[in-house]
């Protein structure tokens, strides 16, 4: 089996984390500002929903492919 890149998709800003569902059809990339999900096509990457997570250091699919698990910093300051 030959390793081949089919697609790929270039951005401006630096990714902190991705996760590829495992149907192969969905690509969740976590940004500086936002999570963002984007749709696998077969000529391009195209982003469809986006959600104001800022920093997100980790994100993966479920073994169920139903849910998401979103890991990102939340810092409470106690007065």
């Amino acid at each position: 089996m030959k390793r081949v890149l089919e697609i790929y998709r270039e951005f401006s800003e630096e990714a902190f984390s991705i996760a590829l569902h495992p149907s192969g059809l969905y690509v969740l990339v976590g940004f500086s500002d936002k999570l963002r999900l984007m749709n696998i096509l077969i000529d391009d990457i195209k982003q469809f929903k986006e959600f104001t997570i800022r920093q997100c250091k980790e994100v993966m699919f479920s073994n169920g492919n139903r849910t998401v698990n979103i890991f990102f910093n939340f810092i409470i300051n106690k007065k």
